[in-house]
């Protein structure tokens, strides 16, 4: 039998059940019992193996928007008036269902992931459905029940596996179209020079020095996309759920002063650290990645200011409520600069991926705009939390990290 016309019988039937049953039973329950229901999808989904370390993330506001409007499809549904109408019809299921497919895809998370997530929703509300039941409904109710709720959470599934699907593939086109324009220019300047080196070393009176200052133009080139191609594939692990860390015992007080030192002299002379007094600064950090990350702030707070203005590096010991268990022991780092500042209402989409401020584009500033996005990963990766404050355009920003001291 072909798939349409299976899919035809399927609905046909679940139409002649609930046509001919009492189904108010069933919304009353799912209705009565929302907040139970979804207090348990929560419990339950944050205890999953992909939610590991970081539970808080299960935290999904696009869940109870899917339940509602699964209670209203079938409700529609079980009307002898409005008829049947499959989920997949439905725009509220729709909505719901693919934005909660879109937000796990910018969390890192795998189609079988978000099918875990709602085979739990579809456990919970047969939990609730099944305390439910009155000792005098027919058989017939319960199995229409049963056939309609079914019905309901698998067009919600096939909603959210489709869109998640066609953004993989979107972000795949992204990825290979970012990483083919951004990596064209440095490998132009690579041929340039070489073909430069390549001129001045086969004269018969080679000029040596303009030779070297090729060969020193084609190490920065290649340095440069050694440097993309790596934020490129960190980016495209925590795409695909696979950027992980490396914790040990570290110093943070000595992964910031490394990092100082590497962005050279000038970049010593105007960066001021200061540490909160008696402050203990070791943690278990990898503090490979976390040299990326503080490389990252400092260099942009320096980029995005005036020579010679002074940019501050605080830390200090905190409870921060974002981070779960919200009473772990955490350090908090500031960095504040006196820069071009932020428009309040960017604030929000500063650490996605390939975001950038609109003044940093106007000020003609190269970059990926995977920067802020990979220290959002690194920082979360270790449990923490990262955020940007700023009172608006050349009044300067304040970026801030909170890194639980054990994951």
């Amino acid at each position: 039998m072909p798939a349409s016309e299976a899919a035809d019988n399927n609905e046909a039937r679940v139409e002649a059940y609930t046509r001919q049953s009492d189904l108010t039973w069933v919304l009353g329950a799912l209705t009565s019992r929302r907040d139970d229901i979804l207090g348990r999808w929560l419990e339950t989904t944050a205890a999953l193996p992909f939610h590991a370390g970081r539970p808080d993330g299960a935290v999904a506001d696009h869940i109870p928007e899917l339940f509602d409007a699964l209670v209203a499809a079938m409700e529609r549904s079980a009307s002898p008036r409005v008829g049947n109408q499959a989920p997949l019809e439905d725009e509220a299921v729709l909505h719901a269902a693919q934005a909660h497919a879109a937000m796990r895809v910018e969390q890192g998370f795998q189609p079988t992931d978000v099918l875990a997530e709602f085979r739990v929703l579809r456990h919970e509300l047969w939990h609730a459905l099944r305390q439910a039941v009155p000792d005098s409904a027919p058989v017939g109710d319960v199995v229409s029940a049963q056939l309609l709720l079914n019905d309901a959470i698998d067009g919600a599934v096939s909603l959210a596996l489709v869109a998640l699907t066609d953004r993989i593939y979107e972000l795949r086109e992204e990825f290979l179209a970012t990483a083919v324009h951004e990596v064209r220019q440095p490998i132009t300047l690579l041929s340039g020079y070489a073909q430069i080196a390549e001129r001045v070393l086969s004269r018969p009176e080679p000029d040596l020095a303009r030779a070297r200052n090729a060969v020193v133009q084609i190490k920065a080139a290649t340095l440069h996309v050694a440097a993309q191609l790596s934020a490129l594939a960190d980016a495209s692990r925590s795409t695909l759920g696979q950027f992980t860390i490396s914790p040990t015992a570290v110093d943070l007080a000595t992964v910031v002063e490394e990092s100082v030192a590497a962005l050279g002299p000038d970049a010593t002379g105007r960066i001021k650290v200061r540490i909160e007094d008696r402050l203990d600064t070791h943690g278990d950090f990898d503090g490979e990645r976390l040299l990326q990350v503080f490389g990252n702030l400092l260099s942009n707070a320096l980029k995005y200011s005036q020579d010679g203005s002074a940019v501050t590096l605080f830390i200090s010991s905190t409870d921060c409520a974002c981070v779960s268990p919200s009473d772990r022991e955490c350090l908090a780092v500031s960095i504040h600069d006196e820069g071009i500042g932020i428009p309040a209402d960017e604030l929000s989409n500063l650490f996605k991926r390939y975001a950038r401020a609109s003044n940093a584009l106007h000020s003609r500033t190269e970059g990926l705009g995977l920067g802020l996005y990979l220290c959002r990963v690194i920082v979360e990766a270790h449990g923490g939390c990262i955020w940007a404050e700023s009172c608006g355009e050349g009044r300067g920003t304040t970026l801030k990290l909170v890194l639980p001291r054990e994951r």
